[in-house]
Formats: C-alpha cells, structure tokens, sequence
C-alpha cells in the first residue's frame, strides 16, 4: 500500500476519533525552537505541541 494511501486513511482514522486538523505557521525561530525540542524529548512536532498546549491550558483556571 502507496505511503499517501496510509497516511490518508490514518488522518481520516484521527478525525473520526474526534481529532482536529490544524495547519499552523510559525517564523523559523520557532520552527527551528519546536524542532530542537521535538527531538531533545524525542517525540514528533505534533507530540510537542499537543504537550505545550495542554501545559499552558493547565494554568488557565477554570471558567
């Protein structure tokens, strides 16, 4: 099976679990910072940033 093919059914696998598709852009600063953190903690860009989020809502009170 064709990788796009793969990669096709697992995003429509994410979204039909409830996921959210994003498309971020960012200055190459923080491409570069989100990189180096991805592989210090050696996890994917994605991974990175779903922890960041949720680290930083953590703080938020509750409404």
């Amino acid at each position: 099976m064709p990788a796009t093919v793969r990669a096709s059914e697992s995003r429509k696998r994410r979204l039909d679990a409830g996921m959210k598709r994003i498309e971020l852009l960012v200055s190459p600063e923080i491409a570069v910072a989100l990189e180096r953190l991805s592989l210090y903690y050696r996890v994917s860009r994605v991974e990175m940033i779903s922890r960041l989020i949720a680290k930083a809502a953590k703080r938020i009170p509750a409404a």
